[in-house]
């Protein structure tokens, strides 16, 4: 269980958090190897409940809908789905073996109705949340070699985090599709360091309706979210 406390305002951990999702002003977290989502409010970071999965083993990401009031969790071998309002009603929404090509899935984000999942591998699927039905695979560019994190922008594009550019195979970058031309990508800025705080953009896909808007913003994105940035610290 990971272990939180106050300091000048920001919410801090003591572990490995593997992911965060918001709804209804409550915050739902879960931890490397632990069956639980562990429930948070989100104004006074005091814990509220554990929901319990039987079967969840290795929780790398959760997302939450705040229209239908269910989280997704990626695990090892599938994606979970719980409801946040029914006490103990969650399934085993969609496993990697019943897809074309298994794969290992390492983080979700999501639009509307929509799911996308990333592969390290790497790989970008979006399915949709009322089906099940995969929508669509990204295709990316040859030069990516590992993929972290991507999110879908109210334009309909995507932004996506990974290591890898034309340039040189070790950097990392953030870059995205063009709306026109979604085999085009086009590169929105680099950085040197492991792109852990390339995550952060998930927070506010609002900010992407213009593609220029994430490299003017980024530095507000970085101060704005900071209270989760812990979350995503791994020690």
């Amino acid at each position: 269980m990971g272990v939180f406390f106050l300091k000048h305002g920001v919410l801090c951990i003591v572990g490995i958090g593997q992911g965060l999702g918001e709804i209804d002003n409550k915050l739902f977290v879960v931890f490397e190897t632990s069956s639980n989502i562990e429930v948070y409010d989100a104004q006074t970071f005091s814990q509220l409940e554990i929901i319990k999965v039987n079967g969840l083993i290795e929780p790398h990401d959760i997302v939450a809908c705040p229209d239908d009031h269910q989280l997704y969790v990626a695990d090892k071998d599938g994606i979970w789905k719980v409801s946040t309002t029914v006490r103990n009603e969650y399934e085993k929404w969609l496993t990697t073996e019943s897809v074309a090509g298994t794969f290992y899935i390492t983080t979700l984000s999501l639009t509307s109705h929509r799911l996308i999942v990333t592969s390290q591998y790497p790989s970008l699927r979006q399915y949709s949340t009322t089906d099940r039905q995969l929508l669509c695979t990204i295709k990316l560019p040859r030069y990516v070699e590992d993929l972290y994190h991507a999110t879908e922008t109210p334009r309909g594009t995507f932004v996506v985090g990974h290591r890898g550019t034309a340039r040189d195979e070790l950097q990392y970058a953030v870059s995205t599709n063009s709306c026109h031309d979604s085999r085009h990508w086009a590169e929105l800025f680099s950085v040197l360091k492991h792109p852990l705080n390339i995550r952060l953009f998930s927070f506010s896909p609002d900010l992407f309706d213009h593609p220029r808007g994430v490299v003017y913003n980024f530095g507000r994105v970085c101060q704005s979210v900071c209270v989760y940035v812990c979350m995503f610290v791994r020690r």
